[in-house]
């Protein structure tokens, strides 16, 4: 009451309160009761001075050395915060920069009020509405900017940056405006759901709109989806009908009648949607609407109109004003508000997953038969408000509503809740435009225990002041089958992940025995540093370069660094300081540069049937450990000319899919593809070796390796040598899998996002035991995951062991075997990722990553091996396939499960391992990593596409397979910066895959295409090469953003600041205005711009060799080129 009291006061006086949710009432005479036991936990703590000065909260001056003492604390626990004070005492000491350490500026603002003139810098460190990186960024740039000594080798510790020496000059002043879009003519947007009005002839009577929409566009829509999928929410269509009557009746004052709603519109990320809504006159002086759909397939010989809604649009009556909602009634009429949260979560365990976009209420309240919501745009999304009549995200909260009502009641009703799908509007009648709040009251007009089938309600729509916008009248919702809404929504998923499933083939070369004898004679003289195996490989290897006269040293595995005799040592592979001192020493022994370094240590690993823990523990020492201490040494040791580092394996590949694999060799594979883009300028490639294989096989290597082959990943077998290529490769079918409801299914890291993801899916599919391995106890959230598996009558068991440890791996499948019914399935799913470059990363972290994964997959392997089970599935990575910057030891622990998975189905075991790409709704790869792969073509997969390929994998024969939502248009160009990457080559890469330009951006590249081209038809050699460097000068000054005149002719363009991403933009723009084909290379070579636009001369006159020929300037030579077609084709 005292509380209340004084909330209104306030609120008399204009002052606007927040009521807090805390757990006690601290800093005020409610902790009394506490301070005894407070005190006695106090005084334990050891206490120091501090270090740095500190205003205390108490006096709000600086502290006293009583700070460091437990009475302090204790007397800090009643007293008030004197927190104006302490702001005050700052500024009396001149300090001018405030920063809030927290998750959300709270005290800033208090803070700015508390001195005079606001003269000072106040900075957050984070904020609720921007990224972490974002907003830590703007804060730092501000500190810079007032003159801050930042650490700038702290700030690039972490980063797979090199440091560039800039040249200082004192400030030019030139203006560096960013230019405007391009005036061309646009066609105007009538409405972001209603793009265009169209125009038939014959159809004069009707009134036709034209859109295109998809998941991505608008992008909010992506967060509306069903069971995974995204879904066009019913708001959507209504609001498209109410964006036409403004454009039909130049009023806002409408009503929608008789609304029939028949069929659910599902959206792609990939392909925009057709849409048309038509319109005809009706007898009331309003009209009939229909919105319909276009669907196009290769099948189909003509397009296919889907219907989805139909009603009729009248102007609005002339209405008396109807009394409003009275705001300060809602607890009186409803009681207290429901978690928001926990409804939102409700919902997603139902198949209705709202996303932030469209998790619209902010309040809500339930009462018997009606409920009461406020709700809101996102505040990113309020400012297009003004756009719509109702926006979609508002007026599909509404909706939201009315399944409180149906929530509040389900333990009324049933166990679970069913989807309930709008079906029919009886009347909306909208009397204002929205802006971006909303209140919602919302009853049931016939009570579901009457029909359970459906359910009709009625909502009243109020502003934020409490005037009636708008009324709802007879929505009829219908319960909708879960199984045969999944079915529909399947059968499109798994249409659209057709494109998305990868397999590494091997494929065999042409044999380059032959060029043997040629190629090695002719070689000049280099020295070759070899990290020799014990078997005689390397040995033979260094006897065949001896008698070519290069110089060898050969390096062997140790317990310490030795020399033990000229050109040959011996060093520890888990000691980095060995590798530094081996090179510094061999520098000193030698004139000859390295030009080679082979590594073959991995060659003395165990073979897998006599595989232990002990012995992979040793492999990873000889393989991954070694490689990641050479690699550093050598990125440390070489700044211009780099040696080219070559790893080899034997028998770490299934090429023929016979052999078995010699699985503790196959990490080194994943963590050789992430060398390749981290220090593509030291890679020389991977070669795997075939067990057994003879002498012939040191000559093909040799070979190999001193080719001039783009190839980096090869594997020989008997004559024939094989390279790695990425194919497109869908599920072959086998037969379905039946779930045993009897059996027990394993989920190593289950209590992951992956792993709760899949655990609930199985649990649909009729799995009725399931024991989760996890390392930590499940949280609260997780345990509310739990429970909703436990109410649907299945039994779970979490047992907390690291699957990495033998023993309590042990412990968890004999408590199985004696407590739960027959262990059927094991889903491998344990994992820890972290982002470390190799130059930076340790073996304790290198160790950490790998352990989940080969030393837990090689145990469940081994303690699992009798038992007779259906499936054993390891969830890798897509970094395996073609690596990923940053996660080298993550890459080589998911190439350990791939060849665990393809050992096991060489020796008649189950196996099936899945090379996922990133997924959304947790896992490895958080926020702000998905949006940075998504800049680089990668985008994350929804829980439920990734489900509806695993099962399609399980019903499938595969072994292993990737999935992946590739644009390749970006991801293909950005992954081969650097270097050719043969492993890409058969990947299609479909022109247009990235957007579709808009009009103007058409029309101005047309005009481009046009001009350059007209000009290049009537031009000699030398107009040639004038227009081609006025052309590029052009392009590279609108890349830049740079004034023409400031391009310097013969400055590389490396340079000017040309980076790969421009890179990629300037090739574009050539190529599409020229038609021919140009190397990315070429502008990231240092070329200058005369040099490029000499070579680019050269490639036109290659392509079309009428171009540079002199032309006499005469009709007669023009009408004799158009007879011959003897013009530059290009396809405009």
């Amino acid at each position: 009451p005292e509380i209340a009291e004084i909330v209104s006061l306030l609120t008399a006086k204009g002052i606007k309160t927040t009521t807090l949710k805390v757990s006690h009432g601290f800093h005020s005479p409610l902790m009394q009761e506490m301070l005894n036991s407070f005190e006695t936990q106090a005084r334990q703590i050891s206490y120091h001075a501090p270090e740095i000065p500190i205003i205390s909260n108490i006096t709000g001056e600086r502290a006293a050395p009583s700070i460091a003492t437990a009475e302090y604390w204790v007397n800090h626990v009643m007293k008030p915060v004197r927190f104006a004070d302490s702001i005050k005492t700052l500024e009396t000491e001149d300090y001018g920069i405030f920063i809030e350490i927290g998750p959300n500026p709270i005290l800033l603002g208090m803070g700015s009020q508390c001195v005079g003139e606001n003269k000072y810098l106040w900075l957050a460190s984070l904020r609720e509405e921007v990224g972490e990186w974002e907003q830590m960024l703007c804060s730092l740039g501000k500190l810079y900017v007032q003159g801050v000594d930042i650490d700038w080798t702290g700030f690039h510790r972490k980063s797979l940056c090199n440091k560039v020496l800039l040249p200082t000059y004192p400030f030019q002043r030139q203006r560096y405006w960013v230019e405007t879009n391009s005036c061309l003519p646009k066609k105007a947007v009538l409405h972001p759901l209603l793009r265009e009005r169209l125009h038939i002839v014959g159809l004069e009577n009707q009134i036709l709109f034209q859109t295109q929409l998809s998941a991505s566009e608008p992008s909010y829509l992506n967060d509306h989806q069903v069971f995974g999928q995204p879904v066009l929410p019913a708001a959507a269509y209504l609001e498209m009908a109410l964006a036409a009557g403004v454009a039909i009746f130049q009023d806002s004052n409408l009503i929608l009648e008789e609304v029939n709603i028949y069929q659910a519109l599902i959206l792609s990320e990939k392909k925009a949607k057709t849409l048309q809504l038509i319109l005809k006159p009706d007898k009331k002086n309003g009209y009939t609407f229909e919105i319909f759909s276009l669907n196009i397939t290769e099948e189909q010989q003509a397009p296919v109109w889907t219907l989805h809604i139909s009603g009729k649009l009248l102007r609005g009556e002339i209405r008396e004003e109807k009394r409003g909602f009275d705001l300060s009634l809602i607890e009186q009429e409803y009681g207290k508000q429901m978690s928001i949260s926990s409804f939102y979560e409700s919902l997603t365990e139902f198949g209705m997953y709202y996303g932030s976009n469209f998790q619209g209420v902010q309040k809500l309240y339930v009462s018997q038969e009606k409920a009461l919501s406020f709700s809101q745009l996102p505040p990113h999304l309020s400012l297009q408000s003004q756009f719509y009549q109702i926006h979609p995200i508002l007026l599909d909260s509404c909706l939201h509503s009315g399944y409180a009502l149906r929530l509040a009641k389900k333990d009324e009703l049933s166990k679970n809740i069913d989807i309930y799908l709008p079906i029919e509007l009886k009347r909306l009648k909208l009397y204002r435009p929205f802006t971006s709040q909303l209140w919602s009251q919302v009853q049931l007009s016939s009570p579901q225990e009457i029909d359970p089938e459906t359910v009709s309600s009625n909502f009243n729509l109020f502003n934020e002041e409490g005037a009636l916008i708008a009324e709802v009248e007879g929505l009829t919702s219908k319960r909708t089958s879960s199984k045969a809404l999944l079915n529909l929504i399947s059968t499109q998923r798994q249409k659209e992940l057709q494109d998305w499933f990868y397999q590494v083939q091997w494929q065999p070369i042409s044999s380059i025995s032959g060029v043997y004898k040629n190629i090695i004679p002719e070689m000049e003289s280099s020295h070759w540093l070899i990290f020799t195996d014990t078997k005689g490989k390397g040995k033979s290897l260094a006897a065949h370069l001896q008698q070519l006269g290069q110089e060898i040293t050969l390096v062997y595995p140790g317990e310490s660094w030795q020399k033990s005799s000229s050109g040959v040592y011996q060093i520890n592979p888990s000691h980095s300081q060995d590798f530094e001192s081996l090179y510094q020493q061999i520098l000193t022994e030698t004139k000859s540069p390295i030009k080679y370094v082979i590594h073959l240590w991995s060659l003395d690993s165990l073979p897998s049937e006599q595989l232990t823990i002990t012995g992979l523990e040793q492999a990873e020492k000889l393989g991954c450990a070694s490689v990641l201490h050479l690699v550093q040494s050598l990125a440390k040791n070489h700044q211009y000319s780099f040696p080219k580092l070559w790893l080899v394996t034997e028998g770490a590949q299934s090429v023929l899919n016979l052999e078995e694999l010699a699985i503790a060799q196959t990490p080194l594979w994943g963590l050789g593809k992430v060398i390749s883009l981290e220090h593509p300028q030291l890679w020389g490639g991977l070669i795997d070796l075939e067990p057994n294989g003879g002498e012939k096989q040191i000559e093909k290597l040799l070979n190999q390796i001193t080719s001039n082959s783009t190839e980096d990943h090869l594997s020989i077998r008997g004559e024939k040598t094989y390279v790695a290529r990425l194919v497109k490769q869908s599920p072959r079918k086998s037969q379905s899998y039946q779930w045993q409801s009897e059996g027990t299914y394993l989920i190593t890291g289950g209590l992951g996002a992956l792993g709760l993801h899949t655990a609930k899916w199985m649990v649909e599919k009729g799995v009725r035991n399931i024991v989760f391995i996890s390392r930590s106890s499940p949280d609260q959230t997780k345990q509310a995951a739990i429970a909703n598996l436990e109410e649907q009558g299945t039994r779970v068991l979490v047992a907390q062991a690291d699957v990495s440890h033998q023993e309590e791996l042990r412990a968890v499948l004999e408590q199985i075997q004696l407590t739960m019914p027959p262990l059927k399935g094991i889903i491998h799913a344990a994992g820890v990722a972290e982002f470390e470059p190799l130059t930076q990363m340790g073996l304790s972290q290198m160790s950490t990553i790998l352990q989940p994964k080969v030393k837990g997959g090689w145990l469940l392997h081994q303690l699992t091996k009798d038992i007779k089970i259906d499936f054993f599935i390891c969830f890798s990575s897509i970094g395996a396939l073609w690596g990923s910057v940053g996660q080298a030891h993550y890459a080589a622990a998911n190439h350990f499960l791939d060849g665990l998975v393809h050992y096991r189905t060489s020796i008649g075991l189950p196996g099936l391992t899945i090379n996922w790409g990133p997924w959304t709704g947790g896992g490895m790869a958080d926020t702000e990593q998905l949006l940075e792969l998504r800049k680089r073509g990668i985008k994350p997969l929804s829980p439920s596409q990734a489900l509806v390929a695993l099962e399609q994998l399980l019903d499938s024969s595969e072994i292993q397979t990737g999935l992946a939502n590739v644009d390749w248009s970006i991801f293909k160009e950005l992954y081969e910066i650097g270097r050719v990457r043969l492993l890409l080559e058969e990947i299609e890469v479909k022109p247009g895959q990235t957007q579709l330009l808009n009009d103007s951006n058409q029309l101005a590249t047309k005009a481009k295409q046009e001009r350059i081209l007209s000009q290049l038809k009537l031009a000699n050699d030398e107009e040639t090469e004038k227009i081609l460097l006025a052309y590029l000068l052009e392009e590279i000054a609108q890349v830049l953003g740079i004034k023409i005149e400031k391009i310097e002719l013969e400055q590389p363009l490396t340079m000017m600041g040309i980076d790969s991403l421009m890179a990629v933009e300037l090739r574009n723009q050539v190529q599409k205005a020229l038609g021919i084909e140009v190397p990315l290379s070429q502008f990231m070579e240092g070329l200058t711009v005369v040099a490029l636009t000499k070579e680019i001369q050269k490639q036109l006159k290659e392509t079309h060799p009428t171009i540079g020929v002199e032309l006499k300037n005469n009709q007669q030579t023009l009408l004799t080129n158009v007879k011959n077609n003897d013009w530059i084709e290009v396809d405009l």
